[in-house]
């Protein structure tokens, strides 16, 4: 059996592939601060010509996502691609969700995915289509009453739409809930996701 070699780092690759996919949360930063030798490595990739594509799970839309990236000091100029889960939502909703009611779960800042659609806002279950699942680590609500909203949902056979399928992630030292949670609780209790 072949041994897996031991890396020191991305710089061990460079000279291997012409195209590289790294994910922003995690490996570029911590969601407080950049990792070390992400400047570093980033830069390098660029001067050796190589194209870098940066991924996320956040429901932020790629915009959004490059002001974030700016300010923890992550220049645009450094990498050439970026993909968002919160993008992927959105191509969702434009395609089969127009003028449609939303029940939103999710903060103001995680509601780009419905950015410049003509899609209208339920403010009960009763009145929603579906549902737009961005719930942020960070929000704080009674999981009890999200509970009875879910099973409400799933009563009417509204489907939900995730636009981040992290189930938990670190910011800094602490572990958060994330909306694929509460996609997979819905799931569990028979809902559609």
């Amino acid at each position: 059996m072949a041994q897996i070699p031991h890396l020191s780092g991305l710089r061990d690759l460079a000279d291997i592939y012409d195209y590289y996919f790294l994910d922003i949360f995690g490996l570029l930063h911590n969601g407080q601060r950049l990792n070390p030798g992400t400047i570093v490595c980033l830069e390098a990739l660029k001067n050796h010509g190589k194209k870098t594509c940066l991924v996320s799970n956040t429901p932020k839309m790629p915009e959004d996502t490059i002001r974030d990236l700016e300010r923890h000091g992550i220049e645009r100029s450094m990498y050439d691609e970026i993909v968002t889960a919160g993008a992927s939502a959105h191509i969702e909703l434009e395609s089969n969700y127009r003028n449609k009611n939303v029940l939103f779960f999710g903060s103001p800042e995680f509601a780009g995915p419905m950015r410049g659609l003509d899609i209208l806002h339920a403010t009960s279950v009763d009145d929603a289509d579906f549902i737009l699942n961005s719930i942020p680590g960070s929000m704080q609500f009674d999981e009890g009453e999200l509970l009875a909203l879910l099973h409400e949902a799933k009563n009417r056979q509204l489907k939900m739409i995730c636009a981040n399928p992290d189930l938990v992630v670190h910011i800094g030292e602490d572990l958060v809930t994330c909306a694929g949670t509460y996609a997979a609780l819905y799931e569990q209790i028979g809902g559609d996701v």
